[in-house]
């Protein structure tokens, strides 16, 4: 295997997009994964059209899913490509008064956020054991501190960054990567009505600028690497 290969979960829309546009335009070769098979068609397609230096290749899965996720990795595997940054991007926000929680609520936020997040963590270490790359989790302000109405989402989030840490610690030392990356409220789909909140995203900030920090974090240097990104706007 020697074609390297960029993979970015929830890679359809917002952030995780963006980040795609932005390696497409690098002319790197380039994998999206989602869950609905219309939307990531269609963010293939957009992104196939920047660039003809690399292939852009899209792939229906639950991050959650243990089987869905060896499949994809399998597949790529199997057309020669090595991967070379992996970013976990996918997620959703669920928000309410505390007394307001469901268990509904408590299982869409893990699956999305934490428990996707450690599957496909754990899926790429055998494949990055000897080449190298860099795990990018990109999880949120709200792993950082404690908001109103955010309980569960907060909690999950604090998860994910505890498991980014003893990962990186658990990695010190050998070729594979980790960069954690906190970003504050972005203008994206990830406000939806299914979220509970419906605030005023015009001043949030937007998602390209927020891709362009994080690429700019994972690029090689010679006498340095960021190990934490916190983004947060003007």
């Amino acid at each position: 295997m020697n074609k390297k290969i960029v993979l970015v979960t929830g890679g359809s829309s917002g952030l995780g997009y963006e980040l795609a546009k932005k390696h497409v335009l690098l002319g790197d070769n380039v994998c999206v994964l989602g869950r609905s098979e219309e939307r990531l068609k269609e963010a293939a397609t957009n992104l196939q059209t920047l660039s003809t230096d690399g292939s852009v290749l899209s792939e229906v899965c639950n991050v959650a899913d243990e089987e869905s996720v060896k499949r994809v990795f399998s597949l790529l595997a199997e057309e020669g490509y090595r991967l070379s940054v992996v970013y976990n991007v996918a997620g959703v926000g669920r928000y309410s008064e505390p007394e307001n929680v469901t268990k509904q609520m408590i299982d869409e936020l893990l699956e999305a956020n934490f428990i996707g997040l450690i599957v496909v963590s754990t899926q790429v270490l055998p494949l990055m054991k000897d080449n190298g790359g860099t795990i990018v989790n990109v999880m949120s302000s709200a792993a950082k501190k404690a908001n109103p109405f955010e309980t569960v989402y907060c909690g999950v989030k604090w998860g994910a960054r505890g498991y980014t840490e003893a990962l990186a610690a658990a990695l010190k030392g050998s070729p594979i990567r980790v960069l954690a990356v906190y970003p504050g409220g972005m203008n994206t789909p990830f406000w939806c009505e299914e979220s509970g909140l419906n605030p005023d995203v015009s001043k949030f900030m937007q998602p390209d600028e927020v891709a362009e920090a994080i690429i700019s974090s994972v690029a090689d240097r010679n006498s340095l690497k960021v190990t934490e990104l916190s983004i947060d706007r003007k």
